[in-house]
């Protein structure tokens, strides 16, 4: 299932559905709503921009794609790293959205 175009307003440019290949690297933790959790909170990624700011969201959602976390990288590549601390095995599982 891909994503729509734009989560919370900004372009979706990548995403991934983790999935068997990909596991939290446990080196991360997380608070949402006051509560800490591991990055497995997750089940799909995706790495969006706005078109007024520069840099680069990386997007924690659930299944339908609802937008739970998310983190923030000057550069693309800088979010690829992060997304790679965070979860072993995804670096090439992103897929470009056309």
């Amino acid at each position: 299932m891909t994503p729509p175009t734009h989560l919370d307003g900004a372009k979706v440019t990548r995403f991934v559905i983790i999935d068997s290949s990909i596991s939290p690297s446990g080196k991360t933790i997380h608070t949402i709503f006051g509560e800490e959790k591991d990055t497995d909170f997750a089940s799909r990624l995706a790495i969006c921009s706005y078109d007024d700011s520069s840099g680069f969201y990386l997007f924690y959602c659930d299944d339908n794609w609802k937008v739970i976390d998310d983190g923030f990288g000057d550069t693309l590549e800088e979010i690829l790293l992060q997304a790679e601390f965070e979860y072993e095995g995804i670096t090439t599982k992103w897929e470009v959205m056309v």
